[in-house]
């Protein structure tokens, strides 16, 4: 007759597989953090004597100690003091005290008892607690729920939680169920990965013996020989321990590891027996002895995915240590005591419902002035917590499909490396030339304009010693343009200087994606403050590198992760036509030169004043306009659509601006100048040396747009081409690279490069759109 044991109270409820010392040290773990659990134990007898020993090492006592049981264990055991090591010949080769270290840094011995009383300790002292210990029962299947898990038992009983643990060592029925339904959730190639994981290279036979003469309690011996080698530790109550280690003629996984019989061991030890344990005690003296002995492969594994979903893994079941070290208790004691702290945390109540009660002033600043901004940071820490403690990936409903690997990846980004090499052997070669003008014109300290304006270098702009000796340099490369000293540079640069407003723009926008993290912003910025002192040329093309590889479709498609909050596109627009480019504007049009070196000192500072600018504007923004909640699915697309408007305002009025600016540079160039003396530099300008100051920068800038434009179609076209192996039909997600090209060719040649980079990322998000609104109406997933 099934029966089904539920919890008496709605407190959460872990279910642990296993009565293992992993299992017991769970158990009290939580017991003394009021979590209720119970253990099933398969064997009849809670603490069986199998012949097997454990080592008690510092950080497994500490733990020992806080739940009460190490005093105990202490009463049994003889503190490790000095170890021996031995030849195969039997010549002691070293001798160390080395051990009693343990207990002077960490303030506990090493030491080793045996398995079966350590379970029979950490199960006394749980005293009452013994009643939620049952026996006999073999776990054969769990049912997982949303909200539930049952535990399946042989006798037709079943255990009904909240979480079921696997202590159930390294033949874990847990894990095998665990991997099962990691099939069910499409981690199939992940599960048969891990079902070949665990490898034996060598084997053990272990046993427990009486001492025979010469092995003093407190003692460990080593003998190190070619294939075997020998490990002894003497304790006292007349217990020897003892591990004899051999390497196998091959590497086995999974099934394929051997099973050994009591005939296998003794034909096994034949050959020898007479190998030193010590100068005086053979090993065929610890066999004589011996109180149990088994052999066994000695079985490796350290498995990625330890939980899913109401599935957790501890101790053997989930990384399988070899015997040497002594660590393998250690550590299922430490991930026991690890995942006791972190259901502690999950099921205790925290300060955040004083918080929530407006406790004090104080918390009130906080509610209503601080949570609401740190959203997404704080958002950010707890998706991070989530993924670290689970292995199904969250897509928002959209199934999950892997990306092309990081590698794969960074081999397309070949024509950027491209760049930044172009950018070293032209801006660094120019630059270089252009060097020692630049130092004779500050050491000169004066400036003098075509107009006869003079302008006093040594005089500080930001009043701040550091910004005026940083950006001196920088502000002085621009003079000769925006002071209208160079008609033909001064055109040039104020094209390139009105197109970085939609770079940078986009680059800001692309890390504050749904999908992304705060720090994508914080580099945006770094890059941003980058290029402004070693040229875009030299920084863009890493920076698309580096954003290609680290964002690809996949990440950035699923769900709603592609998605830009509306007052953050609008604030940041704002931000831009305001502090950007009307400091830009600056530059050129006011009457005095002097002013016009003012309006660039400010300019230059913009990768950090146009995100200080847009932040008060977006929080403003969010509180006079809040998004509804999506309460029905008309409003969710309501939306979608209000956030990819917002965007299509971005980039059109950004690509307007460019090209208004762009067409304004070819209307008004000299008489007799073609665009291409002015936006490009000349063919055999390379090979040219500079011969003035003037001459240096202006040839510098126009490197710097060429490679920095370049590298931004490059970036877009690896774009396209993640949308376009998608294969879509008709429009969506597929369209002929001629048409592409030919499209940029003519944007580029009437509206200028920033227009069209800024047009052809627009088209980009379209596409985007289109192909996640076709997804998310059953269409698969992406793959890039």
């Amino acid at each position: 007759m099934m029966w089904t044991f539920q919890p008496k109270s709605n407190n959460f409820r872990v279910v642990i597989v296993g009565g293992s010392i992993a299992g017991l040290t769970l158990a009290h773990c939580l017991l003394r953090n009021n979590i209720e659990f119970v253990v099933l134990e398969s064997h009849g007898d809670i603490a069986p004597q199998v012949g097997a020993s454990i080592g008690i090492s510092s950080n497994g006592s500490r733990i020992f100690d806080q739940i009460g049981v190490f005093d105990d264990i202490w009463n049994l055991v003889e503190p490790l003091r000095q170890a021996r090591i031995w030849s195969d010949s039997g010549k002691r080769n070293t001798e160390s005290v080395d051990l009693r270290l343990l207990q002077e840094r960490h303030g506990y011995p090493g030491t080793i008892l045996d398995r079966q009383e350590v379970l029979a300790i950490l199960y006394e002292h749980l005293g009452s607690a013994q009643n939620w210990v049952y026996l006999n029962k073999r776990v054969t299947e769990v049912e997982h729920q949303p909200e539930k898990v049952f535990v399946h038992c042989g006798d037709v009983s079943n255990f009904e939680g909240d979480l079921v643990v696997g202590a159930d060592g390294v033949r874990s029925t847990i894990r095998h169920r665990m991997w099962d339904y990691m099939e069910t959730r499409g981690l199939i190639s992940e599960a048969a990965e891990e079902r070949t994981r665990m490898k034996s290279e060598y084997n053990c036979v272990f046993g427990i013996s009486a001492p025979p003469p010469g092995l003093e309690p407190g003692m460990l011996h080593r003998t190190y020989a070619e294939n075997y080698s020998l490990l002894v530790i003497s304790s006292k109550n007349g217990r020897a321990y003892w591990y004899f280690f051999t390497k196998m003629d091959q590497i086995y996984t999974g099934n394929e590891t051997p099973r050994y019989s009591q005939d296998d061991l003794e034909k096994h030890v034949a050959a020898y027996l007479d190998k030193p344990v010590t100068d005086s005690v053979p090993f065929s003296a610890l066999l004589q002895r011996s109180v149990s002995r088994t052999m066994v492969p000695i079985e490796e594994a350290l498995f990625k995915h330890w939980c899913i979903d109401r599935f957790v893994c501890i101790g053997d079941s989930i990384y399988k240590m070899t015997p040497n070290l002594g660590q393998g208790g250690m550590s299922a004691i430490e991930s026991a005591s690890s995942l006791a702290n972190s259901l502690a945390t999950l099921v205790r109540h925290s300060s955040e419902e004083k918080i929530s009660a407006l406790a004090s002033p104080k918390y009130k600043f906080i509610a209503f002035w601080v949570l609401p901004y740190m959203g997404r940071y704080l958002f950010d820490i707890n998706s991070a917590n989530i993924a670290g403690g689970c292995t199904m990936p969250y897509t928002d409903s959209y199934p999950h499909a892997p990306a092309d690997k990081a590698w794969k990846r960074a081999l397309w980004t070949a024509p950027l490396v491209g760049c930044y090499a172009s950018a070293g052997a032209t801006m660094g070669a120019v630059i270089n030339q252009a060097l020692p003008f630049l130092f004779a014109q500050i050491k000169q300290g004066v400036w003098m304009a075509r107009n006869g304006e003079a302008i006093d270098l040594t005089k500080p702009v930001y009043h701040v010693p550091f910004l005026d000796n940083l950006f001196r340099p920088m502000i002085l490369c621009f003079l000769p343009s925006i002071s209208g000293s160079d008609p033909q540079t001064r055109l040039q640069v104020l094209s390139f200087m009105t197109d970085l407003s939609p770079i940078y723009g986009i680059w800001l926008l692309e890390s504050l994606r749904s999908s992304e993290s705060w720090y994508r912003v914080l580099l945006a910025i770094t890059a941003g403050i980058a290029f402004q002192l070693r040229g875009i040329g030299m920084i863009a093309p890493i920076y698309y590198a580096a954003q290609y590889i680290t964002a690809p479709l996949s990440r950035i498609l699923p769900g709603h992760n592609r998605t830009i909050d509306p007052s953050t596109t609008g604030s940041l627009l704002f931000s831009l036509l305001s502090s950007y480019h009307l400091t830009t504007y600056a530059n050129f049009f006011p009457g005095t030169v002097e002013t016009r070196r003012w309006y660039n000192a400010l300019w230059q500072l913009f990768p950090v004043t146009v995100p200080l600018v847009q932040i008060p504007i977006a929080i403003v923004a969010k509180r006079l306009f809040p998004a509804p909640p999506p309460a029905d699915p008309q409003v969710k697309l309501k939306k979608l659509r209000r956030n990819f408007r917002t965007i299509w305002v971005f980039y059109r009025t950004l690509a307007l601006v460019s090209g208004l600016t762009f067409m304004y540079a070819r209307l008004t160039k000299p008489r007799g100048t073609s665009l291409a003396n002015i936006f490009f530099p000349g063919v055999t300008d390379h090979f040219t040396p500079v011969t003035s100051f003037a001459q240096g920068i202006a040839r510098f800038l126009q490197y710097d747009q060429v490679i920095s434009m370049a590298s931004g179609y490059i970036w877009l076209a690896l774009r396209f081409r993640g949308l376009k192996q998608r294969r879509q039909s008709g429009s969506e997600g597929s369209f002929p690279w001629w048409k592409a090209i030919g499209a940029c060719v003519a944007s580029t040649f009437a509206l200028g490069p920033g227009a069209t980079f800024v047009l052809g990322w627009g088209w980009r998000e379209e596409m985007l759109e289109r192909l996640a609104v076709r997804m998310q109406n059953g269409g698969s997933s992406p793959k890039e």
